[in-house]
């Protein structure tokens, strides 16, 4: 029985390493990966991009109605934001997709401008903001109203550091995002791909007819899927490392969510002979797979009830997974239904793919 597991492992193992180097020979395969990891990139820098000339936001909380708000409305640097509460400042700075400063104005502040002495700010940044780009935006804005108010300010942001939530947009929506593509994208189109590339050069029949199964074949198949899937993820991941603050939770919705990607990707490439038939409902599943992962940024215009049923689709689960990652505090009860719905799904995939095995082996 031994033997028979260990012959069963170089065979495999042979598929896969042939599968791995012919996915970085194959035009369509390697476009594929290129262009999914292009979004990804575009994800990464989209928010520079975007901000164009537009003016940094400087987010206000003030605690006793100072004058010197009225005068930093005024300044041609930054776009002044208040809010009435330091909860609703702290909310506001999670939906930032580049670095920002929130301050807090202390209601004594316009008594202390009188004295000598240099007052005291507490000012809170993102926590994925590198200590630079933290110590950059102080300095800045040190200046920028000290010259307003007309008397030196000092800001202490040392230990005041916000983290996003399971329901933040701004950067961490763009990274969550640009995970799920890219494990939906490589683990459907690259593993299709790769099957019909082997089905139109008859590749495929001569493993079938080789002492290779056809479990083994399609085992082959699901670890090539995988290995691309996991290299597509660390490259986003490692663009965006300094968001993630729970490695083992993103690593862990990386690994479940490619195993569905995978088997939705050799499910299909089971089931059809013809590469058209392959697009079209490649199509159909593409776009109920990934267009609800924009939904949140209209969720205040969508039904309440559209949105809880959005929740039940695997890749919107996994969003909110990758999104729990980056927060500060990762409860089983905020990721634990989300990650088992993924899980669920990917089973009931290889069923699936099992019960097409079983049939054409007949």
């Amino acid at each position: 029985m031994n033997t028979n597991i260990r012959q069963s492992l170089r065979i495999i193992w042979a598929i896969t390493a042939k599968d791995i180097v012919d996915g970085l020979k194959n035009k369509t395969t390697l476009s594929t990966i290129l262009t999914t990891l292009f979004v990804a990139a575009i994800y990464k820098f989209l928010p520079m991009l975007d901000s164009g000339g537009a003016l940094p936001n400087l987010i206000v909380y003030d605690q006793g109605g100072s004058s010197i708000v009225a005068m930093l409305e005024e300044s041609t640097e930054f776009n002044l934001v208040e809010f009435s509460s330091r909860e609703r400042m702290e909310r506001f700075l999670t939906e930032e997709d580049t670095p920002a400063l929130a301050l807090v104005i202390p209601p004594d502040l316009d008594q202390e401008l009188t004295g000598s002495a240099t007052p005291e700010v507490e000012g809170y940044i993102l926590h994925w903001v590198s200590e630079s780009d933290a110590e950059e935006l102080k300095t800045v804005y040190e200046g920028e109203i000290s010259e307003i108010v007309g008397h030196p300010i000092r800001i202490h942001i040392e230990g005041n550091i916000v983290y996003t939530e399971p329901d933040s947009l701004g950067l961490a929506f763009l990274v969550s995002l640009a995970l799920v593509i890219v494990i939906t994208m490589i683990g459907i189109s690259f593993t299709v791909n790769l099957m019909f590339e082997e089905k139109q050069t008859k590749a495929i029949d001569a493993l079938l007819v080789s002492p290779a199964s056809s479990g083994q074949v399609v085992m082959a198949k699901f670890l090539t899927g995988l290995l691309y899937c996991l290299l597509g993820a660390v490259v986003v991941l490692a663009l965006n490392s300094s968001i993630i603050t729970h490695w083992w939770l993103v690593i862990l919705g990386v690994i479940v969510g490619s195993f569905f990607t995978v088997g939705l990707g050799i499910l299909l490439g089971s089931i059809f002979e013809v590469r058209q038939q392959v697009m079209l409902w490649g199509f159909m599943i593409f776009i109920p797979l990934l267009l609800p992962l924009f939904l949140p940024i209209m969720s205040a215009i969508l039904p309440k009830t559209l949105i809880d049923i959005f929740s039940w689709i695997p890749t919107v689960a996994l969003d909110k997974v990758f999104r729990v990652s980056f927060s500060a505090q990762a409860p089983l009860s905020q990721f634990g239904p989300q990650l088992l719905l993924v899980a669920c799904c990917a089973v009931l995939v290889f069923a699936l793919v099992v019960r097409v095995l079983r049939r054409s082996d007949r």
